[in-house]
C-alpha cells in the first residue's frame, strides 16, 4: 500500500485556537453556570448576615421588620439597638468591656425577612437572646429562617465565644385566657426552638419556674406587670442538668444575670430611674431567693 502523504496544515494556528476558543467557551459556561445558581440560591434560601455598624445598608430593613414584629411594650427604641453596635465595634477590643452586642439579619430575595439580637457578658459568660423575629407572611422565611439564624448564631459561638456557659431567652407561655390561634402559635414557636436546638446538637431546656419578665417602666403611675414567660436555657459549656434537675444555685445565677445585666442597663443615661430600677429588680430577685426550692425541674 502506497501511504498517503500528509498534507500541510495551511494554518497552523487553527486547531490550537479552536482548541482556546473551546477552552474559553467552557469557563464561560462555568463562570455563567455557578453564577446562575447562585442567584437562584438567594431567591430561594436565607443569607445569614451580621450588621455590624449603623451605615449598613440592612439596617432600614431590620427597624422595619423590629418594629413591625416586636410589640411596643417589650420593645427598646431601635435607634438604641444600633447605637449599641456602634458602640461595640469600637469597645469589644477593650479587656474592660463586658457587653458585646450581636445583631444578625436573614435576607430572602435580597430583603430582610428576620432578625437575631443577642448580648454577651463576658463577665457571667452567658448569651441572651433579647429579640428574635421572622416575617411570617413569606412562606419561605417561616419555614427556613429559624434553622439559618440558629446555625449562623451557633457558629458565631464557636468561633467568638468558646467559654460561653449557656444561651439563654424568654418566649411568651400558652395561658388559659387566650384564644386557641394564639397559643397554638406560642406553642409551635417553643417547639421549634427546641427542634432546631437539637439539629445544632443542643439540648434546650424550659426551667420550670414562675419566671416573670420584668416591666420596662418605673413610673409610679404605670399600669404594666411583670408578663408570665417561659424561661428557655441551652447549656453550652455548663454540665447538661441530670435527671432533669436543676440546682438553685445555677437558676439564680441565671436570673441574676438576665436581671442585673440585661434589664438593668434600660435607664443607664437616667441616674434617678436607674437607681429605681435597680431596687425594683434586686427586690424580684429576693423574692426568687427565698420562694425557690433547693432543686428545680427542667423539660425538655
Amino acid at each position: 500500500m502506497i501511504p498517503i502523504p500528509k498534507l500541510p496544515n495551511p494554518n497552523p494556528g487553527t486547531s490550537l485556537s479552536l482548541e482556546l476558543i473551546a477552552l474559553v467557551i467552557g469557563i464561560a459556561s462555568t463562570v455563567i453556570g455557578t453564577l446562575v445558581y447562585d442567584y437562584i440560591k438567594s431567591r430561594t434560601s436565607i443569607r445569614v448576615k451580621r450588621i455590624k455598624k449603623s451605615s449598613d445598608k440592612d439596617v432600614e430593613g431590620f427597624i422595619y421588620l423590629y418594629n413591625k414584629l416586636i410589640d411596643e411594650s417589650v420593645r427598646i427604641d431601635s435607634a438604641e439597638i444600633i447605637r449599641w453596635v456602634d458602640e461595640d465595634r469600637v469597645l469589644r477590643k477593650l479587656e474592660t468591656h463586658n457587653y458585646l452586642h450581636y445583631l444578625l439579619v436573614g435576607k430572602l430575595k435580597g430583603e430582610v425577612v428576620s432578625f437575631l439580637k443577642t448580648m454577651y457578658s463576658r463577665d457571667s459568660r452567658y448569651m441572651f437572646i433579647a429579640y428574635y423575629g421572622i416575617e411570617t407572611e413569606n412562606e419561605t422565611a417561616r419555614k427556613l429562617a429559624a434553622p439559618a439564624m440558629m446555625k449562623s448564631l451557633a457558629k458565631l459561638i464557636r468561633s467568638e465565644m468558646k467559654e460561653c456557659k449557656g444561651v439563654i431567652c424568654e418566649v411568651e407561655a400558652p395561658a388559659p385566657g387566650l384564644d386557641y390561634s394564639e397559643n397554638q402559635k406560642r406553642k409551635a414557636r417553643i417547639k421549634l426552638f427546641k427542634e432546631t436546638a437539637r439539629r445544632l446538637n443542643y439540648r434546650l431546656f424550659e426551667i420550670v419556674i414562675e419566671y416573670l419578665q420584668p416591666q420596662m417602666e418605673v413610673d409610679e403611675d404605670s399600669d404594666f406587670q411583670e408578663e408570665k414567660m417561659i424561661l428557655l436555657y441551652a447549656p453550652v459549656t455548663d454540665p447538661t442538668p441530670f435527671n432533669k434537675r436543676i440546682a438553685k444555685e445555677k437558676v439564680m445565677e441565671v436570673l441574676t444575670f438576665i436581671y442585673l445585666q440585661i434589664y438593668r442597663p434600660t435607664f443607664r443615661h437616667d441616674p434617678d430611674k436607674d437607681f429605681a430600677y435597680q431596687s425594683y429588680l434586686n427586690s424580684l430577685l429576693r423574692q426568687y431567693e427565698s420562694e425557690l426550692p433547693k432543686s428545680i425541674s427542667v423539660k425538655d
